[in-house]
């Protein structure tokens, strides 16, 4: 989701404004995308965990590869599971998406959007803050990229 939100800037901007759409259309339709996207990424590997453990009970190996694979997880992931990793996956989409908004303004500010990015994901990441409240600070990092790139969308200066 790194690589999608980095490639949602550059020639997606200069096409919808050149075609008459306005900068919160904009904005609004990239989020919305990219939350799209997480769903329906979260569904995917759900029905493809449900597909594993499924193939292994079937075949007999959930008895002899049970310590490896699947130790003390059960078949369904909990809710709390699915919200961490899809707001995880918002997150990394942010992240790449702010990179490029960045370097589209000046080379310095892409730079220190990478630093940022880097410092977040080092910060959500982290094995104290994912025993804690893992998902409390991944939202309110998704929060503060959804307001920096709401406001630097909003004042925007498009190159032809």
């Amino acid at each position: 989701m790194l690589i999608v939100g980095l490639l949602s800037m550059g020639g997606f901007l200069n096409h919808y404004l050149s075609t008459g759409l306005t900068r919160r259309i904009y904005f609004r339709s990239v989020l919305f995308s990219g939350i799209l996207v997480t769903v329906v990424i979260v569904i995917f590997t759900t029905l493809l965990s449900f597909l594993i453990h499924g193939v292994l009970l079937a075949t007999g190996w959930d008895q002899l590869y049970s310590d490896r694979i699947i130790e003390n997880q059960s078949m369904f992931p909990s809710i709390v599971e699915s919200l961490t990793y899809s707001a995880s996956i918002l997150l990394f989409f942010l992240i790449g998406w702010s990179i490029s908004f960045g370097f589209y303004k000046h080379w310095v500010q892409g730079a220190l959007y990478i630093a940022l990015g880097v410092a977040i994901t080092m910060i959500t990441s982290h094995p104290l803050f994912e025993s804690i409240l893992p998902i409390y600070f991944t939202l309110f990092f998704i929060g503060f990229y959804v307001f920096l790139l709401h406001r630097g969308t909003r004042t925007l200066d498009v190159r032809p």
